[in-house]
């Protein structure tokens, strides 16, 4: 029980290391990129619940109306912090990796050579009683403009945001019954079969 007057303890986040040798076996990231395995590592963590989740009157929180999210902010759009998310999505835990390859010099006028992933993933609690699952294809369709889609039998919503210099790159979500994930293809413009392949690595390993 937390005594009176101490910080409730909502949420935990542990780093796991951003050496370009650190361990990503339980998210598809080196996959996503082939045969080029991420040079670099610029976030590699996980977000549980709390010793203090289960205060409904301090560490409570809930999803907005998925209607009326502001799409200003960045996705999944839920107007909370990763720490305030994990109860909010009702989730056993959040796994956060964002990489980039290093692929030489950029050609004149490109912003990059290099590709970048930003890759979320959200265990869910059986039953999915905070209704992440229809949150998210719902926040998706309307602040990514995605278009429902069925990759490796996996419902996704497929679509974009902005990037800084690069312009729209693709943003996916992934829904299935026991976790959500969405991932930011990033970096120099991705090709067909390089973007294929990405979401096709993904779906298979949520599967």
């Amino acid at each position: 029980m937390t005594a009176v007057g101490e910080a409730a303890r909502c949420a935990t986040q542990n780093d796991l290391g951003r050496a370009p040798t650190s361990d990503l076996s339980d998210v598809p990231v080196v996959a996503i990129f082939g045969a080029d395995r991420p040079t670099a590592i610029e976030r590699n963590d996980v977000i549980f619940p709390g010793p203090d989740a289960g205060d409904a009157d301090r560490c409570r929180h809930a999803l907005p109306d998925p209607d009326a999210v502001s799409c200003d902010q960045p996705a999944p759009w839920a107007g909370r912090s990763w720490e305030n998310l994990v109860n909010a999505a009702g989730a056993e835990r959040i796994r956060r990796v964002e990489a980039r390859t290093d692929e030489g010099e950029p050609t004149p006028g490109a912003y990059s050579a290099s590709r970048s992933v930003a890759y979320v993933e959200v265990t869910m609690v059986v039953g999915d009683p905070m209704n992440l699952y229809s949150f998210i294809q719902t926040a998706f369709a309307q602040c990514a403009h995605g278009d429902f889609q069925m990759v490796e039998g996996i419902p996704v919503v497929v679509g974009s945001t902005p990037m800084a210099g690069v312009g729209d790159v693709p943003l996916v979500a992934f829904v299935t019954r026991d976790r959500v994930a969405w991932v930011t293809l990033g970096g120099r413009r991705w090709s067909a079969a390089e973007r294929d392949h990405a979401l096709t690595t993904i779906a298979r390993h949520l599967a």
